[in-house]
């Protein structure tokens, strides 16, 4: 969730680079709450690792590892990969 972001354009673009809500600074406590119960939902809902062969992404963390050692990825090879 990333809260502050005035413009439209700017809450499409970081929503489109995979922010679960962005939302314009002022937004109120309350308004706040049922957003992020639903983004915890949906993080809860989504598997959070993939394995294929000795390569195993961690999809939180936006990295891989092999053989337990990480690979330190960029996140253009993540979403290559």
């Amino acid at each position: 969730m990333l809260i502050g972001v005035e413009w439209s354009r700017d809450r499409a673009h970081w929503l489109a680079l995979g922010f679960g809500e962005v939302l314009p600074r002022g937004t109120a406590l309350a308004e706040l709450e049922l957003p992020a119960q639903r983004l915890a939902q949906m993080l809860l809902a989504l598997a959070r690792h993939r394995h294929h062969g000795t390569l195993e992404l961690d999809l939180l963390l936006r990295d891989g590892m092999i053989e337990g050692h990480r690979l330190g990825l960029h996140p253009r090879e993540l979403g290559l990969l």
